[in-house]
């Protein structure tokens, strides 16, 4: 059997005596889009800073293609892109400009760097408003140039926290086809939300979260026929 992308097992975060993140397992095959669903504070997004080491397990195991993210922090951040909550591109910066920014931290063969920026773009729609401002973007634009700055380093995985939060339904749906399309490129996809229609739209399986534990784990099918 092919090796997780992504598998946690027993997984445990605690902020003083909140536990965030309870005794949680899951396990994401290559190639798959798989979701963590549940509502606003249920631990979803503690659980995808655990996966890309931004936060320290209390307890458990996490490894992302076989390399844990507290002891090989650098290996793991080769091999996964992050689209956080926040849009937290630059604001002042021009589409290309946000790009090469990242592509000089992550990036490391920057010869190649150019073309990549452009196929992005122009995969992202963006390609015709490149030299303008992020702050004249709309919220979909902006959450397309973020996916395009987290797959600008080609990683295998992608984790994405909330990908349609301020984004109209034209973007949204955009969005949700930009992230097939990589999926069917072979990227791994991770979608943290607590919209229903968007899970079941995107993902192939997922987990229900709440109180940072796993409540149900199927395909969306599965779980809408047994939850009614």
């Amino acid at each position: 059997m092919e090796p997780s992308a992504i598998d946690v097992q027993s997984a445990t975060r605690r902020f003083g005596d909140l536990i965030a993140v309870d005794d949680l397992s899951f396990g994401v095959q290559p190639g798959e889009i798989f979701g963590l669903l549940g509502p606003n504070g249920a631990g979803k997004t503690t659980t995808i800073h655990l996966i890309t080491g931004i936060l320290r397990r209390h307890g458990g195991k996490v490894q992302v293609l076989g390399h844990d993210p507290q002891t090989e922090a650098r290996r793991v951040r080769q091999v996964i892109g992050y689209v956080p909550q926040e849009t937290n591109v630059y604001a002042d910066l021009s589409a290309v400009d946000n790009l090469w920014h990242h592509a000089a931290l992550y990036c490391r063969d920057l010869a190649a760097v150019k073309e990549r920026i452009r196929d992005l773009l122009q995969l992202m729609n963006l390609w015709e408003r490149r030299k303008d401002a992020v702050r004249t973007f709309s919220g979909g634009m902006k959450r397309r140039l973020a996916l395009a700055r987290a797959l600008l380093h080609d990683p295998e995985v992608i984790l994405f926290d909330e990908p349609t939060l301020g984004v109209d339904v034209q973007g949204r749906h955009a969005l949700w086809e930009h992230i097939k399309e990589q999926r069917a490129e072979g990227k791994t996809f991770v979608v943290c939300t607590n919209n229903m229609t968007e899970a079941d739209v995107l993902c192939e399986r997922l987990v229900i979260i709440d109180q940072g534990r796993a409540i149900a784990l199927d395909t969306p099918e599965k779980l809408k026929a047994d939850l009614g």
